[in-house]
């Protein structure tokens, strides 16, 4: 097995890795938005460019973020981590939000 640029980074600072845990793939799972506290033009917005919903984990994350709780998102590529960051960081939540930005996304 090739070790990847972050075990090896692990070794050469002498730290050990004592558990691994490697989850399969699911299948993606779509969730509508209309439930989310978000403003009325994010809303309009992202069913513009996601009709389908957005997936399950970002819509999870989301709501952690209104109540103010830190997230790490670990997912693999495309898989809509920087959606999530995107919409945190423009603010998309509305002014009962505890996030410290106010403003909108619009396409």
């Amino acid at each position: 097995m090739t070790q990847t640029s972050i075990e090896q980074f692990l070794i050469d600072n002498e730290w050990e890795i004592v558990h691994e845990l490697t989850i399969p793939p699911r299948e993606a799972k779509f969730t509508s938005i209309d439930d989310l506290d978000l403003s009325k033009t994010t809303i309009e917005t992202l069913k513009k460019l996601y009709p389908n919903g957005l997936y399950f984990h970002q819509k999870l994350a989301l709501k952690f973020i209104k109540k103010g709780e830190n997230v790490c998102l670990t997912t693999g590529t495309a898989s809509g981590k920087s959606l999530v960051f995107l919409c945190f960081r423009t603010g998309t939540f509305n002014r009962k939000s505890k996030s410290k930005n106010n403003c909108n996304l619009s396409a």
